[in-house]
Formats: C-alpha cells, structure tokens, sequence
C-alpha cells in the first residue's frame, strides 16, 4: 500500500481485499501495548483538499482549525471526514502507530479523543465515577452535565437515579474495563445519533494509561457489539444519515495528514478501481478469505 493508505468498508458486508490488512492494524492498536510519545495533529484541511479547505474555512469565517469538515452536497450527507492524530508507540513492537479522533456527547456536547477501533462495536468512554489512573488522566464523560442523558440496562430500559443497574466488563487485549450503560447524544463531525454506549466506571492501567486518547468507538459489525443499538454504523444506516453506510481509513506517515471518511472514500487518496469481496464468515470483524498468496 506504500506510506499513504486507503481502506474502505461498509455494513452490507463486504470490505476492500487489497487494503484489508490496514483495517487490522487499527484492530491491533485497540488491542494494546503502546504508550505516549508525540502526536502530529491535523486540521481541517485534513478533510479536503487544500485550497477547498482553505475555502471554506473563509466562507465560514473560522479563525480556528477544525477537526472535521463535511462535503457540500444537498439534501443527506454525502460524506464527511473526520481528522486523526498519530501517535507512534514506546513498545517492543516500534512499528505500533495509533491514529485516533474526536467525537463529541451529550448536551451540551462533551469532547473525547478515541480510537476508531475495527476490532470491537461498542463507544467505551471514562466516566466521572472511575476514580482509576487510566480515568483519571483522561476527560471523562459526566452524565449530570448533559440534559439528554439516560442511565440504562443492558436491555435499555431505563434505570432510576441510584437504583441498581446492569454494569459490564469488556477485554480489550492485555486490559479491561467495567463500566455502566448510558444513553445520549454521541456525534462524529455532523453525523449525530441518540446511541448507547459504555461508561467506564474501571480501567487497567495496562494498557489504559499509555494511552493519550480517551475512549475507543467501535466499527466492527453489528455482532461485535453489546447489541445493535450500541453500534455506531448500525444507527447511521438505520437513520439513512449518510448516501452509503460505509466508512475509510486513509493512513499516512508522511505529511499528509490522516483521516477517517463516513459514507464512502475520496478517489483523490487511493489510485486503480476498487476491488470487492465478502466477509468470509459472520464473527462480527471484518475478516477476508484469501485464496492464493504468493510472496
């Protein structure tokens, strides 16, 4: 694929064979061991092309960079484009490089920095009542700072202040957490739902604390998740926000700036036709039968 590369993928089930092995490297940096060096930003000249971008930071007359930066289409959103930060790892592994984003939740919108995480289906965000290390370093979402939060059960029936409620521990590699079920408002750029999401209440400090973005937000397919209000892909398609229920990833190491695109892929960042194939099996990740390699 090169230093710059390009990775699409949609909920009807299938994925890009020739650039399947970058969604698993996004898979393995969920998974774990890397720690904080360093991080390159983008801007919102990470979601267009440079002189477009320049544009429409003067037609809206924005003196700040932006992380994110929609497509000028009428009626539904054709696509959108959300920056990622790079952050290379201290591990045993030097090739580890983690790229993450920010969403926004709650009402007043409350923002978090998370991996975009092809290995899992679920939002995990810290909580304010995790008094862990791996929390307590991070922002932390805060329920009683958003009008439009509701505690929940896992089966989402709503849940009385103080009341007992269902709580849920998830592995993610060499760590895990446990935390409580919520529901709100949670945004990536303009795409926004009403979601379910996962409130860490505990975190391991291995890998948690190494870490510099917050949560993690999972594009796996549906049966990743805690189920499938819980899956971020799962409601955009449902709500039909964006033209294609699909996503990519383009990953660069070099000056230009990396990102992550709902509702297709820009021809300007990959080169040649794309080429189709199933998902080999119905596990909930992204997987890929090949067929004949040959080295």
């Amino acid at each position: 694929a090169g230093r710059n590369s390009c990775a699409l993928v949609s909920p009807h089930f299938k994925l890009n064979l020739r650039e399947s092995l970058i969604m698993h490297l996004i898979t393995v940096v969920a998974a774990a061991t890397c720690a904080t060096r360093r991080l390159s930003g983008p801007g919102a000249d990470t979601c267009v092309d440079e002189q477009d971008a320049l544009a429409l930071l003067q037609l809206r007359g924005m003196s700040e960079r932006s992380g994110a930066v929609s497509e000028l289409e009428e009626g539904m959103e054709s696509m959108m484009s959300v920056g990622l930060y790079r952050q290379n790892a201290h591990t045993k592994q030097p090739h580890k490089t983690a790229y993450f984003g920010r969403v926004s939740v709650g009402t007043p919108p409350q923002s978090f920095s998370v991996v975009f995480d092809t290995g899992s289906g679920n939002l995990v965000l810290p909580s304010t009542d995790c008094d862990s290390t791996a929390c307590q370093i991070h922002r932390r979402y805060n329920p009683l700072k958003s009008s439009s939060s509701v505690d929940i059960d896992a089966d989402g029936t709503p849940v009385d202040a103080g009341a007992d409620r269902d709580q849920i521990t998830i592995t993610f590699g060499t760590g895990e957490i446990t935390g409580v079920l919520l529901q709100d408002k949670v945004c990536v750029g303009s795409l926004c739902t009403s979601g379910r999401f996962i409130a860490a209440t505990e975190e391991s400090d291995a890998p948690f604390a190494s870490f510099s973005f917050d949560g993690v937000l999972g594009l796996a397919l549906t049966q990743m998740a805690q189920s499938p209000e819980f899956s971020f892909m799962q409601r955009i398609a449902e709500q039909k926000v964006l033209r294609k229920p699909q996503f990519s990833v383009f990953l660069s190491d070099d000056e230009r700036e990396s990102e992550i695109t709902f509702g297709g892929a820009k021809t300007g960042k990959y080169l040649g036709e794309m080429v189709w194939a199933e998902v080999s099996r119905p596990s909930g990740y992204w997987q890929g039968e090949i067929s004949d390699m040959a080295i």
